[in-house]
């Protein structure tokens, strides 16, 4: 069993912020993420569809395809989550868990064979993306765009 002063489970911006606060504070903290890095905002929400919004105003007088405006989104993701695939989190005294995170006990945190353990857990999962209720756009089929390749990690 690995014992830690915190467990935040999810690293979209609640979790990374008590996670990073806490861990440059020399308490010994634990994240456990199973998909990536960021959460919504940088990759699903605020970076890529600002990146979006940008290039869809030069993209035709650029000459870009849609393979290309996704690959610049995708570049856009990669600057700002950095190129380390911990997320810097090693610098600021954080150890990162990837996987699936299951209770075993109030205070205890199953993450693959591991078992995490902490005086205080926190659960930052985030939300689901939804569909507005717009008249016709659920006939339109809507669907999240597919997230950078994993070697970006």
């Amino acid at each position: 069993m690995q014992n830690y002063d915190l467990i935040v489970i999810g690293n979209g911006s609640a979790g990374d912020n008590i996670a990073r606060t806490l861990g440059r504070k020399g308490q010994r903290v634990a994240v456990v993420e199973r998909e990536h890095l960021g959460g919504e905002c940088l990759n699903d929400g605020c970076v890529p569809s600002k990146a979006l919004i940008h290039l869809s105003r030069t993209a035709t007088e650029r000459g870009l395809g849609w393979d290309e405006v996704v690959a610049k989104v995708h570049s856009t993701q990669l600057l700002v989550r950095g190129t380390d695939p911990n997320g810097g989190m090693r610098a600021d005294g954080i150890d990162l868990h990837w996987g699936e995170a299951s209770f075993e006990a109030p205070t205890a945190v199953r993450v693959g064979d591991a078992v995490l353990s902490a005086k205080e857990v926190v659960v930052a999962t985030g939300t689901a993306p939804g569909v507005p209720p717009i008249p016709g756009l659920e006939a339109a089929r809507p669907q999240r765009a597919p997230h950078p390749p994993n070697f970006l990690w």
